[in-house]
């Protein structure tokens, strides 16, 4: 029987926020971080990455696709209904 993609989605959320607990995960959980990456494909420095955060997100946000997942689950976790 195959996973629904809601299942899917809660294992990938509870090995990232196993991980955060320091608990053991079934298995590692692995994050892509572009770093400065961003600076560079768009032509701006990293000196200006790093102290121009307004020029940094505006050149994070052409190569950033959606937020990363760590993003999202602390956003859920700290979420108050």
């Amino acid at each position: 029987m195959e996973k629904t993609a809601a299942e899917l989605y809660r294992e990938r959320e509870k090995r990232i926020t196993d991980v955060i607990e320091f608990k053991i995960p079934d298995r590692v959980p692995v994050m892509l971080e572009l770093s400065y990456f961003p600076a560079k494909y768009t032509g701006i420095t990293c000196e200006a990455a790093f102290y121009d955060y307004d020029k940094w997100l505006e050149n994070e946000n052409v190569t950033n696709r959606g937020p990363p997942a760590l993003t999202i689950i602390l956003m859920k976790m700290n979420h108050e209904p």
